[in-house]
């Protein structure tokens, strides 16, 4: 069971949404009526126990995976009680409706956030995580199909307005086809320049965001004209868990996040020619590190000692680098101490 919960300011519009269809039914609810105009006085008069709740409307769609049928309207009233409840809604007011226009059972309730004894807005913060708690356990409870939470999936799910869009263009969300996307991109867990390069090839191009160290803090997707953050997509599609997914190392990978994603997207082309050369055999001689590292942090006698392996030959020069930089960093220290030093005994005289 899938819940998709939303907080809101008007009880009317949604009330006219989910009875407005032909095939509405209220299965629960602690109200009297049975339209909108009936029920939405109702709500109002509630909403006005708190005047300091902005937005005191809370809205969930209960959703059924096709293969469990269709249940009694009396088990749907039986859960929507019991989840309200778990989800602190004991004491407010709630309708639950039933739709019948696609393949899946599923119910929305409709709920006031102010509740009826206390006056109290019930806190909605995190109730996605509090509500799939609840739902893995009144699966169990009913013998319904369990169904993976979020965070152990790692894929965010279109939203309720991207799932309207799409049924209505009868087309797949923009979500998902770049989760497809990126999903056969790294199937095999290829490397970092095969990954790249597949994912090119389907159109997508990739930013790699990086600190001045070199370590990569962000990842985001552009895909038709639209970038979306890895984040936004799940935490399979962030950084760390593309990382997990293919074979990345990274001192080995160095070369390809820093020629090819400067800061900005790159065309297809470009990505293309990259990724091929870094794929080739790389013999880390001096004239090649120059492409990559300036002259100064190379180290004259670094030709002769030249190893087959890149890996090998770029921790080294990383620590070259690393010893550079912290050298440079001791004689500013003792550039500025120097400095104040010698004020102080301008300001002693």
């Amino acid at each position: 069971m899938i819940g998709n919960s939303t907080c809101g300011s008007g009880f009317h519009g949604l009330l006219q949404y989910a009875l407005g269809k032909p095939d509405a039914e209220i299965v629960g609810g602690n109200m009297v009526g049975t339209t909108a105009r009936e029920l939405g006085p109702q709500f109002a008069a509630g909403r006005q126990l708190n005047l300091r709740v902005k937005r005191p409307v809370w809205h969930v769609s209960l959703s059924l995976p096709p293969q469990d049928g269709r249940l009694p309207g009396e088990v749907w009233a039986n859960i929507a009680v019991r989840y309200l409840k778990a989800m602190g809604f004991a004491n407010n007011q709630y309708v639950a409706i039933r739709h019948w226009d696609t393949p899946h059972d599923h119910v929305h309730i409709i709920a006031n956030r102010v509740n009826l004894a206390t006056f109290k807005a019930v806190n909605c913060w995190q109730d996605a995580v509090r509500s799939q708690k609840i739902l893995r356990q009144i699966e169990w409870d009913y013998r319904l199909t369990r169904v993976a939470d979020s965070a152990k999936v790692g894929r965010r799910a279109p939203t309720r307005d991207e799932c309207a869009m799409h049924a209505r263009l009868r087309t797949q969300s923009y979500r998902k086809t770049l989760q497809a996307k990126i999903d056969a991109a790294r199937r095999g867990k290829p490397t970092v320049a095969v990954f790249l390069r597949r994912l090119n090839q389907h159109g997508v191009h990739v930013k790699v965001n990086t600190a001045r160290n070199g370590r990569v803090s962000g990842i985001s997707y552009r895909y038709e004209n639209r970038t979306v953050k890895g984040s936004a997509l799940g935490k399979r599609y962030a950084w760390q868990g593309v990382a997990a997914t293919v074979f990345y190392n990274a001192y080995r990978d160095w070369q390809v996040i820093r020629s090819v994603y400067a800061g900005q997207h790159p065309t297809a082309e470009a990505q293309e020619r990259a990724c091929l050369a870094v794929m080739d055999t790389v013999n880390p001689s001096a004239g090649y590190l120059r492409e990559y590292l300036p002259q100064k942090t190379i180290n004259p006698g670094y030709a002769r000692t030249a190893t087959p392996d890149p890996g090998l030959a770029l921790r080294q020069l990383a620590s070259q680098v690393r010893q550079k930089s912290v050298k440079e960093e001791e004689e500013g220290k003792e550039r500025e101490e120097e400095g104040t030093r010698q004020k102080s005994r301008g300001l002693c005289r």
